[in-house]
């Protein structure tokens, strides 16, 4: 699914769970890849609030635990509130807090 068509069309109704692809990205990308990935994901899901970011379902035992490492790493570093759309620097892209 279209997790930025869900968020536009579902901010303040409803949190979104997850999303970061773990059928391709996690087990079979490289570090850098899964970096980027999770930076675009907290990019159009994350702004604004409810957003509960994960995998798209279960890590699978193929998955490299450096791919993992790096997902948690972005996220800690990317996904903290306010959270901007990434390339920007005008307030004005912060979408206003969920309630």
């Amino acid at each position: 699914m279209d997790i930025a068509h869900l968020k536009e069309r579902y901010y303040g109704k409803l949190i979104l769970v997850g999303n970061l692809d773990c059928s391709q990205v996690l087990p079979l990308g490289s570090e850098e890849e899964v970096i980027h990935e999770a930076k675009g994901l907290i990019s159009v899901a994350s702004v604004g609030g409810g957003h509960f970011i994960g995998s798209s379902s279960e890590i699978t035992p193929i998955t490299p635990l450096e791919n993992v490492i790096a997902f948690y790493k972005a996220v800690r570093q990317h996904g903290r509130y306010p959270i901007r759309k990434f390339n920007t620097g005008d307030k004005d892209q912060m979408m206003k807090p969920f309630r």
